[in-house]
């Protein structure tokens, strides 16, 4: 049993050094092409299922999250075998009050599944989480457009009008690179114009359409492709979320609905562990002796301390993402309503170009005509 962990204790670790050194977590990273919404989902929700998944995983595979209280007659090495034996192969839950069912079909209706796949879990949540995140991300280059700079004009002003300290003067920092970006907004400009059918070349519309209907089917589509990915998008957050919760109900037990607010509720009203059955600390497990003419089963009773940690990282969890489908639902209203009506869309345009800066790094550079 032993090897059994420390084989599983190398994959972990294994698994962790290849997240270390790819690209994976780099995508962390807030970016410019997206809103504070989006940016709860695949920054700060899978920020805070990395630091839940290292801390279980650090105390199952370097501390001892499960202890035995086993016979007399048992040597130490036994102690180590049966602790190693019952976390791997599931122990079960009885209340102090009841007595422990003599058929071998009852306990196994009673057993917990879960406790030694939580950092699997964290990491299979923190990964569901980065799928809109890179669906936007591959899908909204097929527009032709930086939208890494273009969807926050604010950053992009930034950008071009960033300073740098010269002695006692702040003056503006030539190598802000500001020409490749209005370079590349100028040819986004131009394209965009030319998907919309604005070419004065009437050999454009023979080779690219071919005839009026397809015209109109086309101008459509290009004026309405990063907006239906973008909504998308926030339509897969909110899938995701839901999905999240399904996932949790379904590992934790489907006793509650609202699994959260039932958890919350017995705390409340002092529904101990020891009586509700959820993330129960005392455990049993049976181990089967093979003595001299014989097999005997023997029952030891268990402490599962890392259920301690669990009870307060999926609870945790789970009111986050309540907390965050409220927010990704009207989040999601509120593009929907910008993108459709057209008064909400000039509001958040006017908005947007609130700022001088903004304005005059148009009026500079951006050889755009509204």
């Amino acid at each position: 049993m032993e090897n059994c962990f420390d084989v599983t204790a190398i994959i972990l670790e294994f698994y962790f050094e290849l997240l270390k050194s790819s690209k994976f977590l780099n995508n962390l990273k807030p970016k410019y092409d997206d809103d504070v919404i989006d940016r709860c989902n695949y920054l700060v929700t899978n920020t805070i299922l990395f630091i839940c998944a290292l801390t279980v995983a650090a105390k199952q595979y370097v501390g001892e999250p499960l202890q035995c209280w086993v016979p007399a007659e048992f040597k130490s090495g036994w102690e180590k075998y049966i602790e190693n034996y019952c976390f791997v192969e599931n122990t079960y839950f009885v209340r102090m009050e009841d007595s422990i069912p003599t058929e071998d079909h009852l306990r196994s209706e009673k057993e917990i599944h879960y406790y030694q796949w939580v950092p699997f879990i964290l990491m299979l949540q923190a990964f569901l989480f980065m799928i809109p995140r890179t669906v936007w991300k591959t899908f909204n280059w097929e527009t032709g457009t930086l939208l890494t700079y273009s969807m926050n004009i604010f950053a992009l002003s930034q950008l071009a009008y960033s300073t740098r300290s010269d002695g006692k003067k702040r003056v503006l920092n030539k190598d802000a690179n500001t020409q490749p970006i209005v370079n590349r907004l100028n040819f986004a400009i131009k394209s965009n114009k030319l998907q919309r059918g604005y070419s004065d070349d009437p050999c454009v519309f023979i080779k690219v359409i071919g005839n009026k209907a397809r015209l109109v089917a086309v101008k459509s589509f290009w004026r309405v492709y990063v907006t239906l990915v973008y909504i998308g998008c926030k339509m897969l957050n909110l899938l995701n979320i839901c999905i999240q919760f399904a996932l949790l109900n379904t590992l934790l037990g489907p006793e509650y609905k609202l699994w959260g607010f039932g958890i919350l509720n017995d705390l409340i009203h002092g529904r101990q562990w020891n009586e509700s059955g959820h993330f129960p600390r005392v455990t049993y497990c049976d181990i089967n002796v093979r003595e001299i003419g014989s097999v005997n089963r023997k029952t030891v009773q268990c402490v599962l301390m890392i259920n301690m940690f669990n009870e307060k990282i999926f609870l945790g969890i789970w009111f986050w993402l309540f907390i965050l489908g409220i927010l990704t639902s009207v989040n999601l209203l509120y593009w929907i309503f910008t993108t459709t009506i057209p008064q909400f869309g000039r509001t958040f345009i006017r908005d947007s170009l609130v700022s001088k800066k903004v304005l005059v790094f148009f009026r500079r550079y951006i050889s755009l005509q509204c």
